[in-house]
C-alpha cells in the first residue's frame, strides 16, 4: 500500500505524460491512415506519392515503438531513482545506449527461451499422447483408433496453444 501511495502521489504524473505521448503519436498515426484512405485514388496515379505515403506512416509506427520502449525503460528508472518523466527517458536512453550489446543479447535470449518451452511442452504432450494411444488401451473393442497421427497431431497444436496462453501471461509479467 505505501507503494502505490507513493506512485500516485509523486510518479501519477510522470506515468500520464508517458502515456500522452503515446497517445498523441497513435493519433497522428490514425489521421495518417484517413489522409491515406482518402487520398488513394491520387496515390494510384501518382507513385512518388504512395511512396511517400507508405514511408510517413512506417516512421510514425516505428517512432511509436521507439518510444513504448523507451517508456517502459523511464517507468522503470522512475520507479527505481524517483526521478521525473524527462531525466528518466534520458537516464534510460543513455543505459541502452551503453549497454546495446547486453539489451539485444538478453532480449533475443528473453524471446527464444518461451518459444522453445512451447515447443518442449508440444512436443512432450505429443509423444505422451501417442504412447498412451500405444499402449494398448484403445487398440480393441469400441475405443479402436487406426492410427495416431490425427490425436497427436491435434493434441501438439492444443499443446502449443495452451502454452502459448500461459507464455503470454508469463511475459506480461515480466515486462
Amino acid at each position: 500500500f505505501t507503494a502505490m501511495r507513493r506512485t500516485f502521489r509523486y510518479h501519477l504524473g510522470s506515468i500520464c505524460f508517458g502515456g500522452l505521448i503515446v497517445a498523441i503519436i497513435q493519433f497522428v498515426r490514425i489521421i495518417m491512415e484517413y489522409v491515406d484512405k482518402k487520398t488513394k485514388d491520387v496515390q494510384e496515379t501518382n507513385p512518388v506519392l504512395k511512396y511517400l505515403m507508405c514511408c510517413v506512416k512506417y516512421c510514425l509506427w516505428y517512432l511509436e515503438k521507439v518510444i513504448k520502449f523507451l517508456n517502459r525503460n523511464a517507468y522503470i528508472i522512475i520507479a527505481i531513482k524517483g526521478k521525473g518523466y524527462c531525466s528518466s527517458v534520458s537516464h534510460a536512453a543513455g543505459l541502452l545506449v551503453r549497454n546495446a550489446l547486453r539489451v539485444v543479447a538478453v532480449n533475443t535470449v528473453g524471446d527464444a527461451l518461451p518459444f522453445l518451452g512451447k515447443l518442449f511442452i508440444s512436443a512432450g504432450c505429443g509423444v505422451l499422447t501417442f504412447y498412451l494411444l500405444d499402449s494398448g488401451m484403445y487398440t480393441g473393442g469400441d475405443h479402436q483408433i487406426s492410427s495416431p497421427l490425427f490425436p497427436v497431431i491435434f493434441t501438439v497444436l492444443f499443446a502449443y496453444h495452451v502454452a502459448d496462453c500461459f507464455f503470454v501471461v508469463y511475459e506480461i509479467l515480466l515486462t
